[in-house]
């Protein structure tokens, strides 16, 4: 046994690296369709562009609007500028343990589950609250 598991002999590597090729792979294909899908289906326009209001705040944000992100300390970051909101999956994603058997569960919640939008700071906070620390981790409770 390795030092991060044990190496499946049919696929070449463990199962925690296939559970993140098939997650991530999964996420870029939901960012196609039913993202892209979701979020025409919501949009409206105001004064010749396509806005989107947020399920919790219901502030109107325009589609194409960025923002540099802010910093700890509250400076502004030098990475990219992000969109001004998230498409957030109302009941969560099912957890993908097992690459195998979990994968339809995963697929099922992450392409049929049921969207909404919500501003950046409104999806950290629900993201946050249920036990994820802004780094993505999660926090023991």
């Amino acid at each position: 046994m390795g030092k991060r598991g044990t190496i499946n002999p049919l696929t070449g590597m463990t199962d925690g690296r296939l559970s993140q090729m098939l997650r991530s792979a999964l996420r870029q294909i939901w960012s196609y369709t039913a993202k892209k899908q979701y979020l025409a289906s919501v949009r409206y326009k105001k004064g010749g562009k396509f806005h989107v209001d947020c399920a919790e705040c219901g502030k109107a944000m325009w589609i194409g609007a960025k923002k540099k992100p802010i910093n700890k300390d509250g400076s502004v970051s030098k990475r990219k500028p992000q969109k001004l909101f998230d498409v957030d999956h109302v009941d969560g994603i099912t957890p993908m343990s097992d690459p195998i058997k979990g994968l339809g569960a995963y697929w099922e919640s992450m392409m049929l589950g049921e969207l909404q939008v919500l501003c950046k700071p409104c999806h950290a906070e629900k993201t946050y609250s249920k036990g994820e620390s802004p780094d993505g981790s999660r926090k023991e409770k």
